[in-house]
């Protein structure tokens, strides 16, 4: 982990009297449960982009005022 976030994490564990792994223990759950949801939502922005692919063929995307 970085300094700083280190400092951070036994500066809470100290103003709220729990043990460092604790919070250090839900801080790497949190992280997973972010990856999880990523990767949840990666394969759905990819079905809206293949259905606006499909709905717009002749569409760029890069010009404007066509």
């Amino acid at each position: 982990m970085e300094k700083k976030l280190e400092s951070k994490i036994k500066e809470l564990c100290k103003k709220y009297e729990i043990p460092e792994e604790l919070l250090v223990s839900a801080i790497s759950l949190e992280r997973e449960k972010v990856v999880l949801q990523n990767r949840r939502l990666a394969p759905k922005l990819l079905d809206m982009v293949e259905r606006y692919a499909n709905l717009f063929p002749n569409s760029s995307g890069g010009e404007k005022g066509v």
